[in-house]
Formats: structure tokens, sequence, C-alpha cells
């Protein structure tokens, strides 16, 4: 199933930053590690969902509404990991981050360190993608009526 294409991805990007008044990360120009973006959010969210949408011959959701709210979710999901990667790199990288992700503290003036242990070898992740899978993503699959319902989801 193709959730989304680089086209819908970048304007649904443009769009939302448009609305919200806000400026996010930019995405790669070349379409090829967008790309990549988009089969890594759909890898997730495919394990996610607990119904599959009707496809055309294009292995596109046929439901023009539907297709719409999987380009939604596919989009919340790379918002969320582009923002927790810019706030891992504010921290300092992954050492930092992973101090204060673990609840530890950070002070520059003659530099302080203390708590916050290191979960696993990467560190820790920060933000909304420290979530596998952001709120608003899980939204717009329940708008797509691809979660929800009488079954447990999430």
């Amino acid at each position: 199933m193709i959730w989304a294409t680089v086209l819908e991805v970048r304007h649904w990007w443009a769009e939302q930053q448009d609305a919200l008044g806000v400026t996010w990360a930019a995405l790669p120009q070349a379409d090829g590690p967008v790309q990549m973006l988009i089969d890594s959010a759909s890898r997730t969210l495919g394990a996610k969902i607990v119904r599959w949408p009707v496809l055309d011959d294009d292995e596109r959701a046929e439901d023009l509404e539907q297709r719409g709210h999987l380009v939604v979710a596919v989009g919340e999901v790379i918002r969320a990991r582009r923002e927790a990667a810019a706030a891992v790199d504010s921290l300092g990288g992954v050492g930092a981050a992973a101090v204060i992700a673990g609840g530890g503290s950070i002070t520059a003036g003659k530099l302080s360190v203390s708590g916050g242990g290191k979960q696993g070898s990467g560190g820790s992740r920060v933000g909304e993608a420290a979530i596998t899978v952001p709120i608003a993503a899980y939204d717009a699959l329940q708008a797509a009526g691809l979660i929800g319902g009488s079954v447990a989801s999430w």
C-alpha cells in the first residue's frame, strides 16, 4: 500500500506550517531522502492499524478522504521525528539529551552533570518521538477508519 507520495508530504508540510504559523526543519531537497522518511513512517504506522483500506489499482486508498488522513498520519510521524532530532541537537547531541531525558541535569557554569542514567547504547529519545507514534498520527488513523471502534488498537 502506498501511504503517501513525496509530493503529498511536501504539500502537507508547507500547508501545516502556514496554517499553524510555525517553521519546522525543512524536508530534504532531494526526493529520495523524503521517500525514505515516508517509508519509515509507513512501516511504523502499518504495525498499528487493525483494518486496511480498500485499495485502487495503484495501491492507494480508494477513498480520497481516507487517503488524505493517511498523508496526515505519515506527515505527523515525520514531523515528530524531525522535531526530536532537532531537540537532541539543541541539547548538544545524544549524550546530553540522554542525561536530560533520563531525569538528570547539566549545568554549564563550571560544568556539572548529575543523574540521568543512559538507556541503551544509543541514548534516550527526546520529545514527542519518544512515543513511537505521535497522538496526532493516531487521530488521523482513527479518522481514516483504520483503528478504533470496538477493537483495542493502542
